[in-house]
């Protein structure tokens, strides 16, 4: 749903990093529409103005982090 935009972070990284590293960007048809430095800030104030699954909130870092989950039962 919201490939576009994502696509358009990764193509764009370098320069994002070097622009809002460590900050949650939102993006939306391929424009920045604003950084903030909490992914809550950057959801309530998209909200505003843009109906909620139209815009991505990414945060912004040099090495994107894996999360892992692990199951400790055995079948």
């Amino acid at each position: 749903m919201l490939e576009k935009e994502y696509e358009y972070y990764q193509n764009n990284k370098k320069n994002l990093i070097s622009n809002y590293l460590n900050k949650y960007i939102v993006i939306k048809n391929n424009d920045i529409l604003g950084a903030y430095n909490s992914m809550e800030e950057a959801v309530k104030k998209s909200l505003v103005d843009n109906a909620l699954g139209t815009f991505l909130v990414q945060f912004v870092e040099k090495e994107e982090q894996t999360v892992r989950f692990y199951n400790r039962v055995f079948a």
